[in-house]
């Protein structure tokens, strides 16, 4: 399905000279890179258009596992209103295609998280999952535009 993050855009800003990305969570500044983009369009997707609490979304959060070197990072995490891991979502830049390494690398960083729903997305599409085997089927009311309230939240 189409990305929910289509009709968003970072905001810039310019720190010596030099271009940044603009962070609303952390109100950082971050290098300009392509998978950064895509990124903080999903997260300005959900805090715009679900209305998602900022303080309930983490991103670069580490996943460790057991016989790994170092540890993982999972790029967005968002969480129920009782902190509870909800949403999953493994970002790729656009150039990137979603394939079954981007749902492998996913459902690994799952088996530490628990998040009832995933999410890989590009920017361009969006592929969702559910633990209950929905594929490409979005929490009730993750697409709903501004103005509405979210189940998924």
């Amino acid at each position: 399905m189409q990305s929910l993050a289509r009709k968003h855009f970072p905001r810039i800003v310019f720190r010596r000279h030099e271009k940044r990305l603009w962070n609303p969570l952390t109100k950082q500044p971050l290098k300009n890179r392509p998978e950064e983009r895509v990124r903080l369009r999903l997260i300005e997707s959900l805090l715009e258009d679900t209305g998602w609490s900022k303080h309930r979304i983490s991103t670069e959060l580490p996943v460790e596992f057991e016989r790994a070197e170092a540890p993982m990072r999972a790029d967005i995490l968002c969480y129920s209103r009782d902190f509870k891991p909800r949403l999953l979502i493994e970002c790729k830049a656009e150039n990137v295609a979603l394939s079954e390494k981007t749902a492998e690398q996913i459902a690994r960083y799952n088996t530490v998280v628990k998040a009832p729903y995933l999410m890989m997305s590009n920017g361009i599409e969006d592929r969702w999952y559910s633990l209950d085997g929905d594929e490409d089927q979005p929490p009730d009311g993750a697409e709903k535009r501004a103005g509405g309230s979210s189940r998924l939240t």
